[in-house]
């Protein structure tokens, strides 16, 4: 009798093949997360950047008009600079109220609100506050 001698070839099955090609695109894509990263916190950074610089000027602006006096009561005041237009979407807002219940002391807040798909609800903003006093001579 005859045997027949089983030949095996060598090499990757189907299987082998769509396994490696798997592994492949999850580390590209986890390759291309960690490049587009640096990028998102640059921008985050730098809206960060703008309206903390927006709200600074407005509270120096108030500090600058009423350099001898107190500012009036404002409860809810809409401002805005070029630091808040070059922000998505971007507002300014302020209050101006008695610290404490005192006539002598303004508490000075100004707060900037932008767009940002990143945030909880699609807001970020920044608030500053101050004090203001009168000055005694």
């Amino acid at each position: 009798m005859y045997r027949k001698l089983v030949c095996r070839q060598g090499g990757f099955t189907l299987v082998d093949v769509l396994f490696g090609i798997v592994i492949t695109a999850i580390g590209l894509m986890a390759l291309s997360y960690l490049l587009a990263l640096p990028t998102m916190l640059n921008r985050d950074s730098h809206y960060n950047m703008l309206a903390y610089r927006a709200a600074r000027q407005q509270i120096e602006l108030i500090r600058q008009q009423y350099r001898n006096s107190l500012p009036p009561t404002v409860t809810d005041a809409a401002f805005t600079n070029s630091s808040i237009a070059a922000l998505p979407n971007g507002s300014g807002r302020m209050s101006i109220a008695d610290y404490q219940g005192s006539p002598n002391v303004k508490r000075v807040s100004a707060t900037v609100s932008w767009a940002d798909s990143t945030a909880p609800g699609g807001v970020r903003s920044i608030t500053v506050t101050t004090l203001l006093t009168r000055m005694v001579q």
